[in-house]
């Protein structure tokens, strides 16, 4: 059976923001629809919209600047959200982190059907598994 990869909305107002090329944010139907039922409930609830970036690429396969995961459209790259609200990177350690705001997200991610794993460094995020190099984002893994 050949997976069918559907490009994440490139349009704003959804909750969410694109960090990587549009050509990076292929993902499953189901990866795709998660991403953008919470951004929706999210924008809903009046948060700062949280960064998407690298998905999958149209094709699937290897995608470049990741070692494993990103090939099969089910892995969503999301940023940590930041206590002045800018579309701009941060790590869990940034004075500019919010910690209290990324719980919610990871929440979110993880009250979804679709939601198998997330990885994120940070100690006291509940819900969260560590992983080498995921200091600066979530890696969400998606079922389908």
């Amino acid at each position: 059976m050949i997976t069918v990869f559907v490009l994440l909305p490139q349009v704003s107002g959804n909750g969410y923001y694109s960090y990587s090329p549009a050509e990076n944010q292929c993902g499953t139907s189901a990866t795709i629809q998660a991403v953008v039922d919470i951004g929706t409930q999210w924008q809903y609830n009046g948060n700062s919209p949280f960064g998407v970036g690298d998905i999958s690429l149209a094709q699937g396969g290897p995608m470049p600047g990741h070692t494993t995961g990103h090939q099969q459209g089910r892995n969503v790259d999301v940023r940590p959200l930041r206590t002045d609200g800018q579309d701009a990177p941060v790590t869990w350690q940034d004075p500019a982190y919010n910690h209290d705001l990324t719980q919610l997200l990871v929440n979110n991610f993880l009250a979804h059907a679709n939601c198998s794993k997330i990885y994120f460094n940070d100690p006291n995020i509940t819900g969260v598994q560590t992983l080498q190099h995921h200091d600066d984002h979530l890696h969400i893994q998606m079922i389908s």
